[in-house]
């Protein structure tokens, strides 16, 4: 298992790959089988589960808490990043296999059923808000306080080592983005979560050299 793997996999906070089909026509004149990332969070209390994902078979996630020896009870937060479908299409089943948990999203963005607002620098869990708006107007990214861990959602992605700007053509806002890609930069210390694509080394420099090339 590689370093990054390693990482990735360390107490506290566990990764659940799902996949995404893109058919024909959604990024180009081909279908593209990809995945996105969903996120379980220890707490002293339970988890936090950061997105759901597009599937309609929430079972993944299950099966990852089932093997933290945890259920669906035991999620007690359900943070989402944005309203893009690929984050938040499993959402209605998750409410229905986690009734007691609390569902927060920006007020910026729509989401399936009701939610409680995320603000900037507010905290859940142990997760300090951090307000990254231009990919959607609501954006969000997360810092866990303890270790100084940061999840993107899709303010940023990666493929081969490298880290990607998300397509623009689901990006609302670009100059926004843009914006929000120097804020990710001041707050990224020794790890930078992804929704699409895995960690890369040395994070807050990969992405300053992104913004350098890309802004």
């Amino acid at each position: 298992m590689s370093d990054q793997s390693n990482r990735l996999a360390a107490p506290g906070i566990h990764a659940i790959v799902l996949g995404l089909h893109l058919p024909a026509g959604a990024i180009g004149p081909e279908a593209v089988e990809s995945d996105v990332r969903v996120f379980l969070v220890e707490h002293a209390n339970g988890y936090v589960l950061i997105d759901t994902g597009l599937a309609a078979d929430p079972s993944p996630i299950g099966d990852r808490l089932a093997e933290l020896n945890a259920g669906w009870a035991d999620v007690s937060d359900i943070l989402l990043t944005h309203g893009h479908p690929d984050h938040t299409g499993g959402l209605p089943l998750v409410r229905e296999l986690a009734p007691a948990a609390t569902v927060w999203g920006s007020p910026d963005d729509r989401y399936a059923g009701a939610t409680s607002p995320l603000y900037d620098s507010a905290r859940v869990r142990g997760l300090e808000v951090v307000s990254l708006p231009g990919h959607t107007p609501g954006h969000v990214g997360f810092v866990e306080t303890t270790t100084g861990a940061v999840f993107a959602g899709d303010a940023v992605g990666s493929a081969d080592g490298r880290l990607l700007l998300a397509p623009a053509m689901f990006t609302v806002d670009a100059a926004q983005a843009a914006r929000s890609l120097q804020r990710l930069a001041t707050v990224v210390t020794n790890r930078l979560i992804l929704n699409h694509g895995a960690e890369v080394e040395d994070p807050r420099r990969a992405l300053l050299e992104l913004i350098a090339r890309t802004i």
